[in-house]
């Protein structure tokens, strides 16, 4: 982009991402499964043939892209390899052209997953079906419900080995391309039915972060920067004044830059960085990403002056807010909710398409959004602020494409440091310039305490290996409504969700991870647990009479609102007409059932001062 054209290169950013090793492995084995499903028995010996093969690789990789999008099918993906269930899988299926039943149980202890568990077949064939989902246990009076389901040990993948060989022409199938391409996309077409038993399980295991946003960029920086022009690889423009900005807010424009797009609200400037950098080169090296975010950073900030505040970019303080315009394209930057994920007509935004914020699989292109435990996120914290600078500490304008991308994550593998990437890349950069940014804090202020994000989130649930920032939203939500009701509390310290888990970890409030209700009462007396009753079958209009009639009577109210979908308890704080307004541990959404389907609203539990 040295050239200074107005629409910035359709190849800027690394858009064409390989899918993950994970969802690629899993992809691969339920392909093998589909494909042995109509050949006889020999789809792990045609899938091996034929996968590193042009076209081969390229089904495999875009089936795995498929489950990346699907933040719930890449979790489970993720816990299956991580625990070996996929490479055994694939392995057995791989014997089963030459050996059977036998040749299946010669690939590791009892011929399936570790530990035995045998691999049941696919509809339609010998051996009977996925496997039976398990139910939930009862959860009354006792239980936080997270992470009450487990992937070790317990999960069955794969085909049934006792049944016959169907005789078939391999070489017939893996020289002839239509042979090839329709057994493969049939692969594709059962991946989802062969891989849908793992929603089951992965809503039902640590459920409660799937819709863990930060949609408002609470807990990013806010940082201020100094604007008084921009230096780029051939020359310096000094601004026709300085600009002290801070606070800034991104307001996504149309790629055309005509008007913004339909529906986005302004994001924080550091949480618009995060998602430009997930998007552009998130599968990069550590320190490749630091690249990434500064580079976007730097960019960003100078963008508006290189283009003269002209083609929908604009840098402008509108009624004293700091407004930062830019292109939700590869025209100024492919940018991808991080909370939320995006969708677009065309892949990535490639070519001048809007990207817009939202999982949306019916679209061409969806991408889901990122766990708030990803590496990533705390990669691009760490260089909040850090910008490059030029001559006079003009910002420096620093457009990058994919070749650039491609040298960082080189240098990265190579043992570079983040600033000495930057600096070999734009040698007209001076150094790296860190602005001020500051941090909100959640601590006392009760409506914002999240589980996750938080200096917290690593406290375990009693003796479990459960923390709460994976599976404390009940405890956290307990805990803002103590904070409302104004008791005094027996912790350590100032009350906040941590001082509360560790003060039940003194008091016997867990069972293995399950919180037990009335020991709030033994943090907070006064504080004294009630019940709690089932709603799961009432109207959305009974539901809301039921917290409107506990409300009233001055009870303090938790929810559970995923239902049968998963687990996830909120706060509920009021009702207005209605709207059920509440305060969420998982996300900085207040309308409940505008964040929750009502459906999904399961039980209550509540809690009476006294």
């Amino acid at each position: 982009m040295a050239n200074g054209s107005e629409k910035y290169e359709a190849d800027r950013g690394n858009n064409n991402e390989e899918a993950s090793d994970s969802s690629k492995k899993v992809a691969k084995v339920a392909t093998k499964g589909a494909v042995d499903y109509f050949t006889g028995g020999k789809g792990g010996a045609i899938v091996d043939k034929v996968a590193d093969t042009k076209l081969g690789k390229e089904v495999i990789n875009n089936l795995g892209k498929q489950i990346d999008r699907n933040p719930i099918l890449k979790k489970a993906a993720e816990k299956l390899d991580e625990k070996g269930a996929v490479d055994a899988a694939d392995q057995a299926l791989s014997m089963m052209e030459t050996g059977g039943a036998d040749g299946a149980a010669a690939g590791g202890k009892g011929g399936g997953l570790p530990g035995g568990g045998s691999l049941p077949s696919l509809p339609g064939k010998s051996g009977g079906g996925l496997p039976e989902t398990k139910s939930a246990p009862d959860l009354e009076g006792s239980s936080d419900l997270s992470g009450s389901a487990d992937l070790e040990g317990d999960v069955d993948l794969g085909m049934d080995f006792s049944k016959s060989m169907g005789s078939f022409d391999l070489m017939g199938l893996v020289t002839g391309q239509t042979g090839l391409k329709v057994g493969l996309i049939a692969g594709g077409f059962l991946l989802l039915f062969a891989f849908s038993f793992i929603i089951l399980v992965v809503t039902s295991t640590d459920s409660e972060n799937e819709n863990g946003s930060n949609s408002d960029g609470n807990g990013t920086a806010s940082c201020a920067y100094t604007i008084n022009g921009y230096t780029s690889s051939d020359k310096s423009i000094k601004s026709k004044q300085t600009y002290e900005v801070s606070n800034l807010k991104v307001r996504l424009m149309e790629c055309d830059g005509s008007r913004p797009v339909a529906g986005e609200e302004l994001v924080d400037f550091e949480k618009y960085i995060l998602g430009v950098t997930a998007q552009e080169n998130g599968g990069a090296p550590d320190e490749a990403i630091k690249v990434q975010a500064i580079a976007a950073r730097s960019y960003s900030l100078a963008r508006p002056a290189f283009m003269g505040n002209a083609g929908g970019t604009k840098l402008a303080l509108e009624n004293g807010q700091w407004i930062l315009q830019l292109r939700a394209c590869t025209y100024d930057h492919a940018y991808c909710d991080p909370d939320k994920g995006c969708w677009s007509n065309v892949a990535g935004g490639e070519g001048g398409a809007t990207i817009h914020s939202g999982y949306d699989p019916s679209k061409p292109w969806s991408k889901g959004p990122i766990a708030q435990d990803s590496k990533i996120r705390s990669l691009v914290a760490e260089t909040a602020g850090q910008i490059l600078i030029g001559n006079n500490e003009y910002i420096f304008y620093s457009p990058y494409k994919q070749a650039e991308q491609l040298s960082w994550n080189a240098s990265a593998n190579s043992g570079l440091k983040y600033k000495q990437i930057l600096l070999k890349q734009y040698p007209a950069a001076k150094d790296i310039l860190t602005a001020t940014c500051t941090r909100p804090t959640v601590t006392g202020a009760f409506a914002l305490w999240k589980q996750y994000g938080a200096p917290w989130s690593s406290i375990n649930l009693g003796s479990s290996s459960k923390t709460i920032g994976s599976s404390g939203c009940l405890v956290t939500s307990v805990a803002m409504l103590i904070a409302k009701s104004g008791l005094p509390v027996n912790v350590n310290g100032e009350f906040n969700p941590g001082t509360f888990v560790k003060a039940l970890n003194a008091n016997n409030g867990f069972t293995g991870a399950n919180f037990m209700w009335a020991t709030a009462g033994v943090i907070a007396p006064g504080f004294t647990y009630q019940t709690q009753i089932d709603v799961s079958g009432l109207s959305k209009q009974g539901k809301l009479d039921k917290i409107n009639g506990l409300l009233n009577s001055g009870y303090y109210v938790v929810a559970e609102v995923k239902g049968n979908t998963g687990q996830h308890w909120v706060a509920i704080d009021s009702v207005s007409g209605s709207t059920v307004n509440m305060m969420d541990p998982g996300s900085t959404a207040t309308s409940m059932w505008d964040q929750y389907n009502w459906g999904n609203t399961s039980r209550l539990a509540y809690y009476k001062v006294s």
